[in-house]
């Protein structure tokens, strides 16, 4: 036999698995039939929701329960046939009997035994006794006592206590509980049917607090609280293996569903890895392209600068030949200078035959002197202006329209005196470098030459064109120019004649932002086709 501890677990675990509150109500009306049970339950609930009748044969055939909330609380009336009826069959009996435990789970609070007033009958105290045997003697520590058809003590002209007084020596039970006893008038209603529901709960609420808030069981509700939680588990086993089985069925589903999907994946991850070797080989091929047409492109510049070599050889040769053929043409010159001096100088000496020899000889040796002086004067100057002279890269300079010119490499390091230096050929659109004869620095700030040599290779007509700028102060290290002097010098002038005959046009320009831009063209009538782009350099 169950313990009471282990009933109560099973009552906590139902009300938890349930959600019933510990405050819920749940009465329980018994009694003989016809003694006006659901008359009671309708007074209770302050509605008609039970079946009534005056006749003396029970009218309720089955267990019904209805609920109401009565000062909050919810109340479940549980009213009953005329149970252990002498009439009654046995199986109908154990039936209600079990239909009456499955209303009233996890137990009632309070059992109702619902007389008349009057004398109590044998009847009512072997309902009270039957249902003692059948649920345990315990069921005294719950009982309510509760009287209907209260109207007719006002016939007697005696009070509700001392009717109770009376009948306990027919019904001695009553002299132990007889603060549980109530009485109904169960035709009332309005406020006096408000009244004794008010004190039919206050008398529920006693018994409910003598007992801890606790409702009443025995081992048969314990039984079907086991039956209950066994139902209980048996559905969540059952429900476990039906999920179980549908995630079975699903997955054999899926697997049957997935092999088409695998089977195109793993195509589709072979085709992208027979792609992805194809793109390699293309690559690769690509690759060794790409290096064969830079091993190409080099060959092609060798065979250019070889070409490109060869021009400037031939060019230089060109100009060697100018040169050599303009030193026969001064010596021829020279000789005929001096022969036709000779012939006048033999010319003279006829005219000054008569004259003393030694007036002659002196003026010659004067002359000679004169001319020897003005020569080492010159020598000097030219060697003085060829020291101080130093080459520097300053800028570039960009040809336009240009087919058959060729300017002078750029010079990176500082140099002393005049250097021969290879003409080079400039495409169109293309850029190239100028040199810079600067002279040191002086009170007068820095100044300087940018010149570069064009030849006509068709013509064999030599041009210069020379940009003179000067920059009067120095910020940062930097030189920070502010005016240049263009300046174009025609025919076959070298460098120092141009700058002692001065044979040249120019124009100045302002400059902002440490840069300008200067055009300038080749010849008279023609039109501009140079533009030079001179920025700041740091002096050395």
């Amino acid at each position: 036999m169950a313990s009471s501890k282990e009933i109560r677990s099973a009552q906590e675990a139902y009300m938890k698995h349930m959600r019933i509150s510990k405050d819920d109500i749940r009465i329980v009306l018994i009694g003989k039939s016809g003694s006006g049970k659901s008359e009671t339950a309708n007074n209770i609930l302050r509605d008609k929701r039970f079946k009534t009748d005056m006749m003396a044969e029970s009218v309720t055939q089955l267990c019904q329960s209805q609920t109401t909330v009565i000062s909050g609380k919810k109340v479940t009336v549980v009213d009953t046939p005329g149970l252990f009826d002498p009439n009654a069959k046995i199986k109908d009996t154990q039936t209600e009997i079990a239909r009456f435990i499955q209303m009233t789970l996890p137990g009632p609070h309070v059992i109702v035994l619902v007389t008349a007033i009057g004398r109590i009958s044998q009847e009512d105290k072997s309902t009270l006794k039957k249902f003692k045997d059948q649920f345990g003697s315990g069921i005294e520590d719950h009982i309510i006592f509760l009287f209907t058809h209260r109207e007719n003590l006002k016939r007697t002209e005696k009070t509700f206590c001392e009717y109770v007084s009376s009948t306990t020596k027919s019904f001695p039970i009553l002299s132990k509980y007889g603060d549980r006893c109530v009485a109904f008038e169960n035709a009332s209603n309005g406020d006096g049917g408000d009244s004794q529901v008010q004190e039919l709960m206050h008398v529920i609420s006693r018994v409910t607090k003598a007992n801890n808030g606790q409702c009443y069981t025995n081992q048969m509700y314990k039984a079907r609280l086991d039956e209950i939680e066994d139902e209980r588990q048996r559905k969540e086993r059952e429900e476990k293996e039906r999920l179980a089985r549908e995630q079975a069925e699903l997955r054999k589903k899926d697997r049957k569903q997935r092999k088409p999907v695998e089977k195109l994946q793993r195509k589709k991850k072979k085709e992208k890895r027979m792609h992805a070797i194809e793109e390699e080989k293309r690559l690769e091929m690509q690759k060794k392209a790409n290096l064969d047409a830079e091993a190409e492109l080099y060959r092609e510049r060798q065979r250019l600068e070889r070409d490109r070599q060869k021009m400037d050889a031939e060019n230089q040769r060109r100009i060697e030949e100018m040169q050599r053929q303009e030193d026969e043409n001064r010596d021829r010159k020279q000789k005929e200078k001096d022969r036709k001096e000779s012939e006048n100088m033999n010319q003279g000496l006829k005219i000054t035959e008569n004259r003393p020899r030694h007036e002659v000889v002196k003026g010659l040796e004067k002359r000679e002197e004169k001319n020897r002086e003005q020569m080492k004067l010159a020598s000097e100057n030219l060697r003085v202006m060829i020291e101080q002279l130093e080459y520097v890269v300053v800028c570039g300079i960009e040809v336009i329209n240009l087919t058959n010119y060729t300017f002078t490499d750029p010079k990176t390091t500082l140099e002393r005196g005049v250097t021969l230096i290879s003409p080079k050929r400039i495409e169109p659109m293309s850029s190239g470098f100028m040199v810079t004869h600067k002279f040191p620095y002086s009170a007068n700030g820095t100044g300087g030459v940018v010149s570069w040599h064009i030849t006509d290779l068709t013509g064999y007509i030599s041009e210069r064109l020379n940009i003179m700028w000067s920059v009067p102060f120095m910020f940062d290290n930097h030189l920070r120019p502010n005016k240049v002097e263009v300046q174009v010098a025609y025919g076959h002038l070298s460098f120092l004649n141009m700058l002692s005959i001065n044979a040249i046009s120019q124009g100045t320009y302002d400059c902002e932002n440490d840069k300008f831009l200067i055009s300038a063209s080749i010849g008279p009538g023609i039109k501009e086709v140079i533009k030079v782009t001179i920025s700041r350099v740091a002096i050395r």
